[in-house]
């Protein structure tokens, strides 16, 4: 998985980036996954773009839904654009898009 420690001085964003990337990359090409992989990365893509994984929940829990690898290439666009601007917040814990304000009461 793409843990961060948040008590870390320094992250490099753009390798947790990559790892998150890895994850979702491995389950478009059909290679073994583990949910907790999926989750973990859906929720950083979520939280940092705001783009949602595609993912079908059913009785097992959330899985990967069928239009993953359309998602895959919007974030990597999104990525493209806004790469120069990710960063680690120490103060927050975690990565995020340079020059957005926290929101009220973060932080």
């Amino acid at each position: 998985m793409c843990r961060v420690d948040p008590e870390l001085a320094d992250v490099d964003a753009h390798a947790v980036w990559a790892c998150n990337r890895d994850v979702l990359r491995r389950i478009v090409r059909g290679k073994k996954f583990s949910l907790r992989e999926f989750r973990s990365a859906s929720a950083f893509f979520k939280g940092l773009t705001g783009l949602q994984v595609d993912w079908s929940g059913n009785f097992v829990g959330m899985l990967p839904g069928p239009d993953l690898d359309r998602d895959l290439e919007d974030l990597d666009a999104w990525y493209a654009l806004h790469r120069d601007r990710l960063r680690w917040d120490g103060g927050q814990g975690e990565i995020v898009l340079d020059g957005l304000a926290s929101a009220p009461g973060a932080g």
